[in-house]
């Protein structure tokens, strides 16, 4: 098939934007797993002190001594885990 400069620039166009579009829903679907608070501002979310958080939290991204991040799936499963539900304590 031999297309003219005109018509092969509008199927680069349409791939690319194509791509662009697919790139983007991947991202922004994994985007509670890539945005990142540090202690003082997960605790905060939490309405806990960071010491509290340090002892209900078990797993965090690690950027160094004293330098934890956590993410927002991170916080979601620990509300998940912690949520009382009636009937059972």
């Amino acid at each position: 098939m031999k297309l003219t400069d005109e018509q092969e620039q509008k199927v680069l166009e349409m791939a690319a934007k194509d791509l662009a579009d697919r790139v983007w829903a991947k991202v922004e679907s994994s985007a509670d797993e890539i945005a990142l608070f540090n202690s003082n501002r997960a605790a905060g979310l939490l309405d806990l002190s960071t010491s509290q958080l340090s002892r209900v939290i078990t797993e965090w991204v690690d950027f160094g001594a004293r330098d934890r991040r956590f993410s927002i799936a991170q916080l979601r499963a620990l509300i998940a885990r912690r949520t009382a539900r009636q009937g059972r304590r």
